[in-house]
């Protein structure tokens, strides 16, 4: 009889720590963006807005705010389908659709090679691992390498990530990007400096606005506008 409850308290602590380590994170994060390594002052001031991300689970949306316009992309990791909102002072709201198919299609032409280091660093009071990226153009064989640092405590799999980075494990808290040879030693880095929990973010949250317009629906002006094909 003991024997069996102290089997049962094992089991009933290995169920619990699992369902805790399983839960999905759901919250606010909040991106600053700056460029480093720039000598002109004027320059190193054109730094992007801050960026907002509402995550719940494999749910995420984040919100860029500019001066006559704002940009909010929707991403479906379960779905695997993604919307980017344009709201343009004066002319409304209209949304880009990428379908799975469409991202797998896309994939196609790019491989993704992630290798994990033992480097962590503290982002926004989370543990978040050294990744570095190299992109390889399968056409032309440019490559292209950024470095990650990803937390696990925020999404343990790839889905948050498919859409911009497919395959890679746990969710980027800071990237950084070498601005190239016109800009030799800048970085362009992207780093999460608030994070919030909250229990109280709803699924509808991350719905298509019902006021948006379909971009490849709308008429050939707006289409030149946002620079498409007018006949597409």
């Amino acid at each position: 009889m003991k024997k069996s409850i102290f089997l049962l308290a094992i089991l009933s602590v290995f169920v619990i720590g699992t369902v805790s380590a399983q839960k999905p994170f759901s919250g606010t994060i909040v991106m600053k963006t700056e460029i480093v390594g720039l000598e002109d002052p004027a320059e190193v001031a054109q730094t992007t807005p801050d960026i907002t991300y509402t995550i719940s689970g494999n749910l995420s949306k984040s919100v860029l705010l500019q001066e006559s316009a704002s940009i909010t992309s929707i991403v479906n990791g379960d779905k695997k389908v993604s919307y980017t909102v344009i709201e343009v002072t004066g002319l409304g709201k209209f949304y880009i659709e990428m379908t799975a198919a469409e991202f797998e299609e896309k994939f196609k032409l790019f491989d993704f090679q992630y290798e994990y280091l033992d480097e962590t660093m503290e982002i926004a009071g989370y543990k978040a691992q050294k990744v570095i990226l190299t992109v390889i153009d399968l056409e032309t064989d440019e490559e292209e390498s950024l470095i990650l640092y990803v937390s696990k405590e925020i999404s343990s799999d790839d889905l948050l990530n498919f859409a911009q980075y497919p395959g890679l494990k746990g969710f980027p808290l800071r990237t950084e990007t070498e601005l190239g040879e016109e800009y030799p030693g800048a970085k362009l880095i992207v780093e999460a400096k608030e994070i919030q929990k909250s229990s109280k973010i709803k699924a509808y949250e991350f719905l298509l606005p019902s006021d948006a317009q379909n971009l490849k629906e709308s008429s050939p002006e707006i289409k030149r506008m946002f620079g498409m094909d007018p006949d597409e």
